[in-house]
């Protein structure tokens, strides 16, 4: 937003001039009133939004534009002056203002307008002609020096605006006509600002006021163009473009942090576990189906799938919404308008990740307003007040908790006019994380809309406690449906099969082998798939169809049963194994490679950290990836898959076949079965962390260690799982996360921006690798590393930015008190200047930033940022005991121009506005007890002295 700074500072400029001016004319209209009356009082709130809100931009501009530049130009300091001659008349038309109001008719604030003492306060006649004279000096000013300040920003500008739209056509945002649109005017403006001379310049430099307010402006800058007709175009060129980059910056945060969307083109056949489910023709048509095409076509409202679990509910449903018959449907049901058709689903099938509502929330409003951006406004976000309506306000990260997503969905019922149609397909939405009947309720107001509907699968109603649709033709029941498909999966099953095809073909037994899986399964695609490989892989040499049918009838029918018969049917001698292999699995957050599980064979738990670390070669990569491979898929029998990698073999990954078989091994019984096999111990926690370790310590430099790539993901779950075991077993990895440091010190160099992207998105310094164990709030490690190696403690400036980073965590986190005091109790100086936050305060020391911070977050009522706020109180607690300042004081912007808190407060004024009264009473107690402390001292010294 920097590049926007000349035009906003400029329109915050021509705004407060024009706000003064018409309270000034008030009194000069009272002065030539015959009757002395003027007919209209003026609301207190327009007035005080006019004058105090155009000055906190240009405050807040200013600061942005002059502490962030090293070396300042020649109209800066003109600049500067103009701006302080502002802050000057704000001061004197706030107090007047302030001073006569009075209380509404309409129970609103109004001002005296018409009263003497308003001419009297403003000094009488005389007063009234010096605050007139001053602002039309003011006007000189500014059509002296803002436009050569403006057409300095021209290339800058001009580059910003095209990338703005370079951006929100790669954010696949609609606005493109008026992006283009925003780039012509830009275009213009420029154009008719270097047509001629700026009036500065054709200045002697010894003109009078008199002189200068009798010349001609309005041929300066073109065909019946002025100063102030430059400056209102730029201003509102920088209010388009604030708010398409407000658009971007929020489409771009939720596309940051909603999770990937399942029935992705590339990705479906790589995620089709080994035992392929059946692939539904690309047009379905059955009497079962009709009525569902005819609600795609003409209907509205909630469309639910119900089955049971393994019934094929996510695999119709990939099918279902890729038909082409469907797509044909949805283009008829749009009309005029154009469809928006996206497909979610409650788990991500290439990991163990469980999507939660907010996840669901997050897609659907994203798909809606890259589509319908203009819906932003009327959503109830309070960030796009805070992004886009404030002049100069740097673009920060933007966290979006349940409750915002929530209401922005809700405020989405209330509009009635939509650009395009919406139907979304949402696999298990029951089975989403945090679902409950509200959700279900919100779904159908949203559906309620003639432009959004949904086709949802999940278990029947009284799994769910929630009547899916009062509407009967808008349900269907998968076991009835999905009888056909079973037949065909089953054949093609038995068709497909080596062992099979070395039988005879017509055999009786055949016939009875395919009657028993399509009977048995009842509809179970999950059930098919373990009962017939669990059987095929008992199946001996000599042995014939009759003795698979025969086995078959061993198994159990209960899909439960069945899991605890194959996890039940495995050697002795392999049992260990098997229960390693499955416990590591299903307690690592994303899947493994197969590599990973090559290293479960080390002789001790510490062996990774005993090897050099020398990257692998090719020849020992593919020879470990195999053997690993192998021995994976013998120890866990059919519970568990290999997904192929377009690239290496270390890039597989180990899968289970299904997410009833995961759940299944995570649940109690399972879990205790196969710790009880185990024949040494075993740390599960810390032997998963050792094998991501060994995966990024062995893996040799490449593309996978750039952003985004292989290695980056590994070191994030790396860390995570490190805070899993410092949280469940009061123990640190410390020698693990050293040997981490070295080693993308090693690979990556001092400076691995990648990191940390909170402070890149500032503007400001790149991050260091003690930022990243911030994030991950690894408070037990750092304790143990200041402690044990105090040749790394960071030296003054480094722990200042450390202590700012750890007081103000990126969006979405929450402060950690003890965190804050880690820092503090190894030399944290909280009132050490940081290199963050020179566009906030003067000084931005750990301490003012974070009351800054609390205060931007009070006002837009964020409770993500705020945290809870026991944290909160300890964290100012801790700083105050450190010797925090207590003396100076802040001076906050505001989030919208009120004007509300444009004053100067003291550190009691800010704990009062973040602070319950409990914890603001205590708080307050403390600052006196700390002032009384130093005062002492200082009596102290100076007796000494």
């Amino acid at each position: 937003m920097e590049t926007l700074l000349a035009p906003d500072l400029a329109g915050a400029i021509f705004c407060f001039v024009t706000s003064a001016r018409e309270i000034v004319s008030l009194g000069t209209e009272r002065m030539k009133s015959s009757t002395a009356v003027v007919d209209a009082h003026l609301g207190y709130e327009s007035m005080i939004q006019g004058i105090s809100g155009a000055y906190d931009s240009i405050r807040l501009a200013n600061s942005l534009n002059f502490d962030s530049r090293k070396h300042a130009r020649l109209h800066d300091e003109a600049l500067t002056r103009i701006c302080e001659e502002c802050h000057s008349l704000h001061d004197i038309f706030k107090d007047i203002v302030t001073e006569l109001q009075v209380e509404g008719s309409t129970e609103k604030k109004e001002v005296l307008c018409a009263t003497p003492k308003f001419v009297w306060r403003f000094g009488g006649h005389h007063g009234l002609e010096e605050l007139d004279k001053r602002l039309l000096e003011l006007e000189l000013q500014i059509d002296e020096h803002i436009p050569s300040y403006i057409r300095s920003q021209k290339e800058s500008t001009e580059k910003w605006v095209q990338e703005l739209a370079e951006k929100s056509r790669r954010l696949n945002i609609n606005r493109s006509k008026e992006l283009q649109q925003l780039v012509v005017d830009t275009n213009n403006a420029f154009r008719d600002l270097s047509i001629s001379p700026t009036a500065s310049e054709h200045s002697e430099g010894n003109d009078n006021i008199v002189d200068r307010r009798r010349r001609p402006r309005s041929g300066t800058f073109g065909p019946g163009k002025s100063a102030s007709d430059i400056i209102i175009a730029f201003s509102i060129i920088a209010k388009q473009a604030r708010k398409y980059a407000a658009e971007c910056h929020i489409v771009q945060s939720l596309a940051s942090t909603r999770r990937k969307d399942r029935y992705q083109d590339d990705t479906v056949k790589g995620t089709s576990p080994a035992s392929e489910r059946p692939r539904y023709p690309s047009s379905i048509s059955s009497p079962s189906l009709d009525h569902f095409n005819e609600w795609l076509e003409n209907g509205t409202g909630i469309f639910w799938i119900l089955g049971t679990t393994g019934t094929g509910k996510s695999t119709f449903m990939t099918q279902l919404s890729a038909t082409t018959d469907t797509k044909d449907a949805l283009l008829r049901w749009g009309g005029n308008l154009p469809v928006i058709s996206a497909s979610f689903g409650s788990e991500d099938p290439r990991t163990t990740t469980q999507y939660s509502i907010d996840d669901l929330f997050r897609s659907i409003f994203l798909y809606i307003i890259r589509q319908c951006p203009s819906l932003i406004a009327a959503s109830s976000l309070k960030e796009w007040s805070y992004l886009g309506e404030a002049r100069g306000r740097q673009f920060g990260d933007v966290a979006f908790r349940h409750e915002d997503l929530a209401l922005a969905l809700e405020s989405l019922c209330r509009v009635h006019e939509f650009n395009a149609k919406f139907c979304f397909f949402i696999d298990g939405l029951d089975e989403h994380g945090g679902y409950n009947k509200g959700v279900g309720s919100l779904f159908k107001r949203l559906c309620s809309l003639p432009f959004i509907k949904m086709c949802v699968t999940g278990r029947p109603k009284d799994t769910i406690g929630d009547p899916p649709t009062n509407e009967p033709t808008q349900c269907i029941l998968l076991p009835d449906l999905m009888d056909g498909y079973i037949c065909h999966y089953i054949d093609k099953k038995l068709a497909e099969n080596s062992w099979i095809e070395q039988q005879e073909p017509a055999t009786y037994w055949r016939k009875d082998v395919f009657e028993y899986l399509r009977k048995e399964s009842a509809g179970s695609f999950v059930w098919i798939d373990l009962a017939f490989s669990r059987a095929l892989s008992d199946m001996k040499a000599l042995d014939d169809m009759c003795d698979l049918l025969t086995k078959l009838k061993q198994l159990p029918i209960n899909l439960q049963d069945l899991l605890l018969h194959i996890l039940n049917d495995v050697q002795e001698e392999d049992r260990d194994q098997q229960a390693r292999i499955l416990l590591l699995a299903s307690q690592a957050r994303e899947p493994l490679s197969v590599l990973a599980f090559s290293f479960l064979g080390e002789e001790s738990p510490d062996a990774v950290l005993a090897r050099a670390a020398v990257p692998m070669g090719q020849p020992e990569l593919d020879s470990r990836c195999e053997a690993s491979k192998r021995q994976v898929l013998e120890r866990s029998g059919c519970l568990v898959d290999v997904i192929p990698s377009s690239g290496t073999r270390s890039g597989e990954l180990v899968v289970f076949s299904h997410s009833s078989v995961r759940d299944y091994i995570r649940s109690t019984e399972a879990r205790q079965i196969l710790t009880q096999r185990l024949k040494t111990p075993f740390d599960l926690q810390r032997e998963l962390c050792n094998i991501l370790l060994a995966q990024i310590k062995f893996h040799k430099v490449g593309p996978m260690w750039e952003e985004g790539g292989q290695i980056h993901e590994l070191v994030l779950q790396f860390l995570h799982e490190a805070k899993v075991y410092e949280l469940a077993s009061s123990d640190v990895l410390g020698v693990h996360i050293n040997e981490l440091e070295a080693i993308v010190h090693q690979r990556k160099g001092q400076t691995f921006w990648w990191w940390q992207k909170r402070s890149i998105e500032k503007g400001e310094s790149t991050s260091t690798f003690l930022e990243l164990l911030i994030r991950y709030q690894l408070v037990g490690y750092l304790r143990w590393r200041f402690k044990n190696f105090p040749q790394l403690v960071p030296r003054v400036l480094e722990m200042a930015n450390l202590l700012e980073s750890a007081l103000i965590p990126p969006a979405g986190t929450q402060i950690n008190p003890e965190l804050v005091r880690t820092f503090l109790d190894h030399g944290a100086d909280p009132d050490y200047p940081t290199d963050h936050g020179h566009h906030l305060d003067a000084k931005p020391t750990p301490w003012r930033l974070f009351l800054l911070h609390l205060i931007q977050s009070t006002q837009r009522n964020d409770s993500t940022q705020l945290g809870p706020s026991q944290d909160r109180f300890l964290a100012i607690e801790h700083l105050i005991n450190a010797g925090a300042d207590l003396e100076t004081p802040l001076c906050p912007a505001t989030t919208n121009g009120s004007g509300s808190i444009a004053a100067k407060l003291s550190v009691e004024e800010v704990i009062r506005i973040v602070s319950s009264p409990e914890d603001a009473s205590y708080l307050c107690r403390l600052v006196e007890q700390r002032r009384k402390q130093q005062n002492v001292s200082l009596s102290g010294w100076l007796g000494w002295r």
